[in-house]
C-alpha cells in the first residue's frame, strides 16, 4: 500500500494474488487476480466491502464510495474458473 495509497481507502484482501498498476488522466486502478480463487473468498470479501460503507448501485459487481471528494470504486468480475479477479480504481472528482 505504500506504492499506492489509494488502496489504504479499500478493505485489505489477504490472500495470494498477481497485481497490476494503471495510471491515467485522472484516476489510479490497481487490479487483483486471485487464480487460486474460491467462491468462499468471493463472498468473504463482497461482506467486506459491504461492512465497510461501500455500496452497489445499478451494477451489482461495482462497490462506490466517496471519500474526500474522491470516487472510489471495487469492482469483482463474477467468480468463474477458480479466479477472483477485482477492479479497485479512486477517480477524482
Amino acid at each position: 500500500m505504500t506504492e499506492h495509497p489509494f488502496l489504504a481507502n479499500f478493505p485489505e484482501y489477504e490472500y495470494d494474488f498477481q497485481g497490476n498498476y494503471y495510471e491515467g488522466s485522472g484516476f489510479e486502478q490497481f487490479q487483483v487476480w486471485d487464480r487460486a480463487g474460491t467462491q468462499k473468498k468471493y463472498d468473504a470479501y463482497v461482506a467486506k466491502l459491504n461492512s465497510s460503507g461501500f455500496a452497489t448501485g445499478s451494477n451489482e459487481s461495482k462497490w462506490e464510495k466517496l471519500i474526500g471528494g474522491e470516487e472510489y470504486t471495487a469492482t469483482m468480475n463474477p467468480f468463474s474458473a477458480g479466479n477472483v479477479i477485482i477492479t479497485f480504481m479512486v477517480e477524482e472528482e
